[in-house]
């Protein structure tokens, strides 16, 4: 125990971490009680982080006039963190870490302690067996027990059910008593309000283990303790014994309840010997933190420095220049031999503008410090942040020449070369240093991978995926972008056969799914990952409004990060009968909500989407899945089979047909216009308005080759999100054909309509060689322009050619490339009005036609279910079987 003196000096200060004061929360109110108590025991003590306190309190607020005052007082900080807060936000010497419950319950995380951290316990329940013999134990007795007792006057009605950081949505109320009430910190009161609620209740039910439990329980209310399946981590912890629980019951039998109300007369009793021991722990709590502030006084001009440095830096982390100057400059003086004040000095003037003192800066850092290469790479990334490349680029540059092995340098020295006009020059320097071992290697990669994405470089981006594939959504990609441009599809199988090794394997036995009687509705269950794409393609909203009621339960599983943003997700969310998000969502928990939302379909709108999406599909259980992309693409499992129009349909892979091409767009009614070119005998225009980032190299001297042979054309090109780099990459492959740059015109057309406008200025389409075509095709027939395509065996290229099949012209559908480029030579013909017109008769732009269509082949596959179940009487379907025929449809 201290003496009492009034002469004693205050000591080292402390610094308490702590949120705004609130009743609700035993945890704050212990830390805030805790900076009182040492005021009140004569120390200098203050709350950190907050703006709200009790009046009731000597809680004084933390200043930085305060930190400075201490700081030059020669005063040694003690903070103290509790277990939700990571690492030294205060950046003071001597860290406590106070526990006020168990490490990353309630903020997920560590706290990042440091080797020589003092820890203290609020109580014996939190402490682990890594946490050594003898912890320190510091319970600061916040509960005012006489408030929080038993009314005899009041009369007990009803039950509670204390809910805090579970959902309700996830509570089952089924197995509650029925007249339960809900108390929720969510919904908090005051604590004169609090103890008349639990004075008056029979019982509390909780999943959580909380201090609200231990008010329950004073005021003579009885606690049963329950367990969630999937909110374990915050239950009471099974290792402590009962006996250190009166008044609570671990179950709801009649028993665990009897018992702990027999038990109840033992709470205060304990509560009181458990706050006994406080100002004598609080006497060594002072003792033991002084100790080790004292240690440290010998070095407290080596900490300040080192401290102002963390501070200076977290001030420039933080954009908070003004006090990062304030900072670096003093350190200027203090610390002469460090290099990094003058460093970071550089920085700020170069995110400011200023290149002059910028130089000045760097060139005193390097006079410090000549083999620092990393501050001037370092200078050149401020430069780059500042929209700056130029200069970036020449600090990068030197940085490198000095030090070639500075491996982080290399993706801001090749985005300041590509973002100054210079991508081929980055793409050459990241190239023969990404496959290298290296800590930067991610990052070389992702950039180099971004600036062929952004140079619509599809070959050497595809064969970066395929160079580094680090997991499955590497491969993922590589498929898709090989289906755009691989005329053989070997590269596409090898890549689908690698996604099958690298997705888990599940060896649960599954349960046989069986789709619902013939006479309920059907249940369709949509795994959407991407509403942007939906909204362009049109088919998901149309399905969601058109599709019976009567006949059809919509589903909505969404994986899509933006769904809360997007206007099209939200109305799919309207239209759709029910809709979970499973974005997020750990792997089993996802499938476990398909489990429940049962559907008789699943359909996978992604097509080698997202892999964890994926995942899901393939591990979920349904009667029937569906993989449904833009052009039909092989199943990685046995169990699903592809969606497609019959029009595409292939031997190859085991589909489900839609009618025709299987898709809807929404086409505007726009007029049918003659262009010049016929007419007037003008140079013909030619239209590649696939989006540019789906055509390959091979593609690009096709149509240079086309137009070669007409040396006065035109072609359109549709860079839709892409910008200069691909301007420069896409006219460097023409010009190396010969091909000028004036015969070259670019646009961006990133809606069905502006797609509609653009071929008005258009003579004859050109679909890519192997790439399905996107929504440019469709448009291109319906503003009567035919298009040339070239057969593919492929079935995820077949589409450009059964477009044409479907619009009466497959005159314009060409066997070889040799052929292509010999039909492009004649004068392309007038606009074709019959082109729209079997458009419409095939129901490609009528949304009612387009749905009653997948109506009739899910009711089709269905009924295939049920013949099936007839002729092997399983009841169900065991294994994989053909596809059913036509006629469904």
């Amino acid at each position: 125990m201290e003496t009492e003196t009034l002469f004693r000096p205050l000591g080292h200060p402390y610094y308490i971490a702590a949120p705004n004061y609130v009743e609700s929360s035993g945890g704050v109110m212990a830390l805030h009680y805790l900076c009182h108590a040492l005021n009140l025991k004569g120390r200098d003590a203050y709350i950190a982080f907050a703006a709200k306190s009790s009046p009731e309190l000597k809680t004084p607020f933390l200043t930085p006039e305060i930190m400075t005052r201490h700081e030059r007082d020669r005063k040694v900080p003690i903070a103290v963190y509790p277990e939700t807060l990571s690492g030294n936000p205060l950046l003071v010497p001597v860290c406590v870490r106070y526990l006020l419950n168990r490490e990353g319950l309630i903020s997920g995380r560590s706290m990042d302690a440091g080797k020589e951290d003092l820890f203290f316990w609020y109580s014996n329940r939190f402490v682990d067996e890594k946490d050594g013999e003898n912890p320190r134990y510091l319970t600061v007795p916040y509960t005012n027990l006489d408030l929080f007792q038993p009314d005899p006057q009041r009369e007990r009605r009803g039950t509670l059910l204390y809910v805090n950081r579970i959902p309700e949505a996830e509570i089952d109320f089924s197995r509650l008593p029925k007249d339960i009430e809900v108390l929720s910190n969510r919904r908090p009161v005051p604590l004169k309000d609090l103890a008349k609620i639990l004075q008056g209740a029979k019982l509390l039910y909780s999943f959580e283990f909380s201090g609200t439990c231990s008010l329950a329980r004073l005021c003579g209310c009885p606690v049963v303790y329950l367990r969630h399946p999937r909110h374990e981590r915050l239950a009471v912890p099974a290792a402590i014994p009962a006996e250190e629980f009166p008044g609570c019951a671990f179950s709801d039998t009649p028993e665990a309840i009897e018992h702990a109300r027999k038990t109840l007369p033992l709470c205060r009793p304990y509560f009181k010997k458990l706050c006994e021991p406080f100002w004598s722990q609080l006497d060594d709590f002072i003792q033991i933190t002084q100790a080790r502030a004292c240690l440290l006084l010998p070095r407290q001009d080596e900490i300040c420095v080192d401290l102002r440095m963390q501070r200076a830096v977290a001030a420039f982390q933080a954009e908070d220049f003004a006090t990062a100057i304030t900072f670096f400059s003093d350190l200027l003086e203090k610390a002469p031999e460090n290099p990094l004040p003058s460093a970071y000095l550089a920085f700020i003037a170069a995110r400011q503008g200023d290149a002059r003192a910028a130089a000045d800066f760097i060139g005193m850092a390097a006079r410090i410090a000549p083999e620092r290469a990393d501050l001037k790479a370092a200078l050149g990334e401020s430069f780059l942040k500042a929209e700056r490349p130029d200069l970036a680029a020449t600090y990068l540059e030197e940085a490198i020449a000095a030090q070639p092995d500075l491996w982080s340098a290399y993706p801001a020295y090749a985005w300041s070369l590509h973002s100054t006009g210079q991508s081929e020059a980055a793409v050459a320097l990241l190239q023969p240093v990404a496959g290298m071992a290296s800590p930067a290697r991610d990052s070389i990669q992702n950039a180099l991978s971004e600036i062929l994405a952004q140079q619509g470089n599809l070959d050497e981006f595809t064969r970066a995926c395929l160079r580094f594939p680090r997991n499955a959504a590497d491969d993922l990609l590589a498929v898709r972008c090989l289906s755009h441009f691989e005329a053989n599809g070997e590269r596409l199988l090898e890549s689908l056969e690698r996604i099958r090794k690298r997705l888990p394997a599940d060896d649960a036995e599954k349960p046989v799914a069986k789709a619902g009687p013939s006479e309920a509705p059907l249940k369709i269950a949509f795994l959407v990952g991407d509403f942007a794409r939906e909204q362009y393609l049109g088919r998901l909203p149309v399905l969601l409004r058109y599709l019976p009621p009567k006949r059809f339960i919509l589903l909505l599983l969404m994986n899509d990060p933006q769904s809360g943003q997007d206007d099209c997700a939200n109305l799919c969310r309207l239209l759709a009968d029910r809709s979970w998000s499973i974005h997020g969502e750990e792997e089993t928990r996802a499938i476990e909500i398909v489990r429940e939302a049962a559907p008789d379909v699943l359909i996978d709108l992604d097509a080698y989407g997202p892999p964890e999406s994926l995942a899901v599909f393939l591990k979920a259980e349904a009667p029937h899945k569906l993989l449904w992309g833009e052009a039909p693409m092989p199943p990685l499992s046995p169990e699903c089979r592809v969606l497609t129009g019959a029009r595409l349909e292939s031997p190859l892979l085991p589909c489900v047909p839609l009618p025709e091409m299987g898709e809807y767009c929404d086409l505007p009614a726009l007029p049918i216009v003659t262009p010049a070119a016929p007419a007037t005998g003008k140079s013909p225009v030619f239209g590649v308005l696939t989006p540019a980032m789906r055509i390959g190299r091979e593609g690009w001297l096709l149509f240079a080759e086309v137009l070669d042979c007409h040396p006065g054309g035109q072609l359109l090109i549709n860079l839709d999100d892409l910008g200069e780099a691909a301007r420069d990459f896409i006219g460097g492959i023409f010009a190396g054909a010969g091909i000028a740059a004036e015969r070259l015109r670019f646009v961006h057309a990133r809606t069905t309509e502006a797609l509609c406008r653009l071929w008005l200025d258009v003579d004859l389409g050109l679909a890519p060689p192997t790439d399905a075509g996107d929504l440019a095709l469709p448009a291109c027939l319906w503003m009567g322009r035919p298009y040339l395509a070239l057969a593919s065996p492929l079935p995820w290229s077949r589409r450009p050619a059964a477009l044409l099949e479907l619009a009466g012209a497959e005159e314009w559908i060409c066997r070889t490339p040799e052929d292509y480029i010999e039909r492009a030579r004649r004068l392309p013909p007038a606009p074709n009005p019959d082109f729209r017109a079997r458009m419409k008769a095939a129901g490609l732009s009528d949304p009612i036609l387009f749905a009653q269509g997948f109506a009739a082949a899910m009711s089709a596959l269905a009924a295939w279910e049920m013949a099936i179940d007839r002729v092997e009487g399983t009841g169900g379907r065991a294994g994989c079987h053909p596809a059913p025929g036509r006629t469904g449809s």
